[in-house]
């Protein structure tokens, strides 16, 4: 049970600690299945996947891996950690259009969802391929105080690591894993956060699934919870994060064109049905 209160309380814990992931995705009596993602996975309401899969008992339940301004790098080094209880799993991975920019992700951000643990579970995994090199730079970049910086260093430059380099991240690995065991037990606040991100909707919803029937209540709360604007947008989100800045922002996405090889970039929010997720 307390797996499933970690899995649906989408903290910045359940999301970054250890070992709430892996007793989740290694419990023997409930397919917890992670479902990555950043502030989307925040907003509960009555057709969250998580209320969803409650309500009707499904063969799964989601663990979210998202938090607000947790991108695609966040998202990588937290993988690390569960890379044995990811192996030929299943996974739902919802994708922002905010991670595609020219900047990278901001730095502030990302060391607050990044610890050591994920630092030696990366520097474990790693083989010296294309990705890890990749990683290592971009790390570097976020955080230029990292520890362990001249073995991420030599990733980053491709460099053979020594026996010396490879004995100091298996003592880091082992001492940061029982911190993680130590630190990062489940708390009483999933509890109460899963009594307001996934009971409270329960009653909303009929007892016998239908599309029909949930459409019709998601159309009705979006009625009248977007009554403000003609975005589309909830209320309250408009009312705190849009309308102060709407003119600033008139205009600012448009769809552009190469004059020199004549290609169009479009960016677009993207719609994803997972109807088979339904008979998991």
């Amino acid at each position: 049970m307390e797996e499933k209160y970690s899995a649906a309380s989408v903290s910045a814990e359940s999301f970054k600690e250890r070992s709430q992931k892996v007793r989740a995705l290694t419990d023997p009596d409930m397919r917890f299945i992670p479902f990555f993602g950043s502030s989307e996975w925040i907003r509960f309401d009555s057709m969250h996947p998580g209320v969803l899969a409650e309500k009707y008992n499904r063969s799964y339940r989601p663990y979210f891996m998202g938090q607000a301004g947790a991108a695609s790098l966040s998202q990588y080094f937290g993988m690390q950690q569960i890379t044995s209880e990811l192996e030929n799993k299943q996974a739902v991975f919802v994708i922002s259009p905010q991670w595609f920019t020219k900047e990278d992700q901001d730095p502030v951000t990302f060391q607050t969802y990044f610890n050591n643990d994920q630092l030696t579970a990366f520097l474990e995994n790693q083989s010296g391929d294309v990705a890890s090199q990749y990683a290592a730079n971009r790390l570097l970049k976020q955080n230029p105080s990292v520890p362990m910086k001249g073995i991420v260093e030599k990733l980053a430059k491709n460099e053979q690591l020594s026996d010396f380099d490879h004995s100091i991240i298996t003592a880091s690995a082992e001492f940061n894993e029982r911190q993680a065991a130590l630190f990062g037990q489940f708390s009483i606040r999933g509890r109460l956060k899963y009594k307001d991100h996934i009971e409270k909707y329960l009653s909303s919803l009929p007892d016998q699934f239908s599309y029909e029937e949930l459409e019709n209540i998601a159309r009705k709360d979006a009625e009248e919870n977007t009554t403000n604007n003609d975005l589309g947008m909830d209320n309250h989100f408009y009312n705190t994060q849009l309308k102060k800045d709407l003119k600033k922002w008139e205009g600012y996405q448009k769809i552009t064109t190469s004059s020199s090889q004549g290609n169009t970039m479009i960016y677009s929010w993207c719609s994803i049905n997972l109807p088979n997720l339904r008979s998991m």
